[in-house]
């Protein structure tokens, strides 16, 4: 026996003091905290790693003890092997019970309880014969809470104990602090409940806009989506396709730092296809991705017009759509470059205005109004936009038609974006070019009226 504590204390002091030149690093491995499903009460404390040979770990789990305790084991002594009883409010998933290759226990299972927590410390092998291998998923312990109000926040920590037990896994002798989650809440404030699949939905923003929802399960961190939008109308078009608020919410600009390829169909609907991050950023570099486990994140945001034809109003159903285009854009969510193909929800019914739609069909950046680009009208929008210039009342009635890269606004920048397509091979002027037609951007900007070239 003695000599067995005298190998642990080597051996817990030679992974305190390891330092590995090369090897695994803390993004290779997490923990994180579930609430057990159908209760509010219980959670899973989970590990994963993505390297080889783990020999053991060591985490701390705290809680306030005005909002909660771990039954009445706070300062009990537990059984040399927890997984065989001790604290009625501690259970040993079976991952934990067994997770040698034939079934072995742990060699060291260290469980303390506290008023304000609870510690575990794990050592598989004192041998050395055997470890673990990478692991999507491993439960290390369920733990019950009795609450002594409505709700109680838990979180990883490094504070309990004395000394006080450190938040690391152990590989071939090298200590590693693992990405941890941030701390969940529970009771009745606790997380909502698990989306049921990954799934593309669509719902109501108003009476004229809709919003495409996405729900992602278990280790679906979404890199990138496709889909189709369908309109059931002739009279009806998309306008726009706006990020949604998962991404603002997060103050990411997935059309600068992504790709964001919307393309319109008029009489049809749209597509639409998005890689969230192409750059990452940080050290280590990470892309900016999705979350997993979340419900109704709105990744889009579809605005229609109404066509020359249409009424007053325009009331039309609106689908998701995996035939559209050409080749037809499917209805794909991608998850670290594996497409998956989401369960769809039901058509929505959508009624717009029509009043608002602009009267004054236009040319972008064709705003000396003679059929044709030349350095020109190059020169008539950079004086514009100082208030001068011969041009200047005409592109007043027609701010749009100078909005030459139509991101919006009418400045110095659309002068350049011309004359860079005219004469250096820059990008081609966004519709609509070659014949009047209307803009598809929704923007604040109008066209009352502007004098049509014969065709």
């Amino acid at each position: 026996m003695v000599r067995k504590l005298s190998f642990l204390l080597v051996l817990c002091v030679g992974v305190s003091l390891a330092i590995a030149a090369e090897g695994p690093a803390p993004e290779d491995f997490s923990l994180k905290l579930e609430l057990v499903p159908d209760t509010t009460d219980q959670v899973l404390v989970v590990g994963s790693w993505t390297v080889d040979h783990v020999q053991g770990w060591s985490w701390g789990v705290c809680h306030n003890p005005d909002e909660a305790s771990i039954g009445d084991c706070a300062g009990q002594v537990q059984p040399p092997n927890p997984c065989e009883g001790g604290c009625a409010n501690i259970e040993c998933p079976d991952d934990m019970k067994a997770p040698g290759p034939q079934g072995q226990a742990a060699s060291f299972h260290s469980l303390n309880i506290y008023e304000n927590g609870v510690t575990q410390g794990i050592v598989l092998d004192f041998m050395q014969t055997w470890d673990l291998m990478a692991k999507d998923r491993f439960e290390m312990l369920k733990i019950k809470y009795d609450l002594k109000g409505d709700s109680a926040d838990l979180s990883f920590c490094s504070t309990l104990g004395t000394p006080p037990v450190d938040t690391t896994y152990v590989v071939n002798g090298a200590s590693i602090p693992p990405a941890t989650q941030e701390g969940i809440k529970i009771g009745s404030g606790g997380p909502p409940p698990a989306c049921e699949a990954l799934k593309m939905k669509l719902a109501k923003e108003g009476d004229d806009k809709v919003a495409v929802l996405l729900d992602t399960t278990t280790d679906q961190e979404v890199s990138g989506f496709q889909f189709g939008i369908k309109v059931d109308s002739a009279d009806l078009n998309v306008l726009n396709i706006e990020p949604g608020s998962a991404f603002t919410d997060m103050s990411f600009d997935v059309k600068t730092e992504g790709f964001w390829g919307l393309n319109i169909l008029e009489g049809q609907g749209a597509t639409l296809g998005v890689v969230i991050d192409l750059e990452p950023s940080g050290d280590p570099p990470a892309f900016v991705t999705l979350p997993a486990e979340k419900c109704d994140q709105q990744i889009a945001l579809v605005s229609f017009q109404c066509s020359q034809a249409a009424g007053d109003s325009v009331t039309a159903n609106v689908s998701l759509a995996g035939d559209l285009g050409n080749p037809p854009v499917e209805i794909v969510v991608d998850v670290d470059g594996t497409s998956l193909e989401p369960a769809v929800g039901d058509p929505v019914s959508v009624t717009v205005a029509c009043a608002g739609v602009p009267t004054a069909p236009f040319i972008r950046g064709d705003v000396t109004q003679d059929g044709r680009y030349t350095v020109s009208d190059g020169v008539a929008i950079a004086k514009a936009v100082f208030g001068q210039g011969a041009k200047l009342e005409l592109i007043q009635k027609c701010m749009d038609s100078a909005d030459a890269d139509d991101d919006g606004d009418v400045d110095t920048q659309d002068a350049i974006y011309l004359l860079s397509y005219l004469f250096t091979g820059g990008a081609a002027v966004p519709a609509p070019v070659g014949t009047c037609g209307q803009d598809p951007t929704d923007d604040e900007l109008t066209c009352d009226e502007y004098q049509c070239p014969q065709q």
